[in-house]
Formats: structure tokens, C-alpha cells, sequence
């Protein structure tokens, strides 16, 4: 066998492991997607079964349409996990991870909330196993409370 068409078979082979490659990121994307919804899930209704009862704490699901684009940048709905005891709002993110602009964008969205509900939360959370070290630092500067797995 010459050694253009070893070249040709190899060029081939590298063609159809990128598709495959590039099929199962997508997979694996839609997969993580799906996970973190079933996660949010899961913890608002640990937060129900934890603090309702017990601690006459609401909690809710905080859903709106931000149709001047405030949040995003451009008309989206918003959502939010939202504990109230005694009059205080908590705003709760959740995220499989969190950047920088994950933290700007829980700001705005709780400059939303005080705007639409008329009350200002009096924190805002951010959930996440993994959040990058500028995130962190933005969050310290904005009052925002992380709780992460990694340090």
C-alpha cells in the first residue's frame, strides 16, 4: 500500500473520530444540561422539606419575563429559587459552575427582583461546585454568598 493512501485512510479515520468526538460533546452537553435542572429541582424541594415546616421558611420558584432585556441583554425570562422568613428575600442561583459573568448576571438579577417586587433581597446566593477565583472575588465585592465545594 503506497503511502498517499495511507495518508487518505488516516485522514479518513481522523474525519470520522472528530464527528464522533464532536456527536458525543453534544451528548454529554445536553446530559449535564438536564442534570443541573433535575439539581435545582432537587434542592428547592429540600429546601420545601427542610424549612417549611419546621421553620415557617417560603420558598419558591420566582419566574418572570425581563422584556426591556435588563439581565441578558435582550428580552429572556428569568428565573429564581426565592426563601422568605420574616420579611427577608433570599435570592438563590444554582450552577454546575460559575464564572464572572454568572455572578454580574445574579446581580442583575436581583436588581430585577427589587425593581419588579419592590423589595430588596436582602441576600443573594450562589450555589456551585465549581467557581473560578475572579468569580469569587466579584462575588465578595458585590455581597453576594457562595457556597462551593471547592475552596
Amino acid at each position: 500500500m503506497g503511502l498517499t493512501k495511507r495518508v487518505e485512510e488516516h485522514s479518513m479515520t481522523i474525519e470520522e473520530h472528530t464527528k464522533r468526538i464532536e456527536k458525543f460533546d453534544v451528548t454529554l452537553s445536553a446530559i449535564g444540561s438536564r442534570w443541573g435542572i433535575l439539581a435545582e429541582s432537587a434542592f428547592r424541594q429540600a429546601l420545601r422539606g427542610m424549612f417549611e415546616d419546621r421553620f415557617g421558611v417560603k420558598v419558591s420558584e420566582w419566574i418572570t419575563e425581563d422584556k426591556d432585556g435588563y439581565v441578558f441583554g435582550h428580552p429572556s425570562i428569568v428565573q429564581m429559587d426565592v426563601v422568605v422568613k420574616n420579611g427577608e428575600h433570599w435570592l438563590i442561583e444554582i450552577k454546575s459552575s460559575a464564572s464572572r459573568g454568572d455572578v454580574s448576571t445574579l446581580h442583575r438579577m436581583g436588581m430585577l427582583y427589587e425593581k419588579e417586587k419592590g423589595v430588596k433581597p436582602a441576600k443573594l446566593i450562589l450555589v456551585s461546585p465549581f467557581v473560578e477565583d475572579k468569580a469569587k472575588a466579584i462575588a465578595s465585592s458585590l455581597n453576594i454568598d457562595v457556597y462551593t465545594s471547592i475552596i
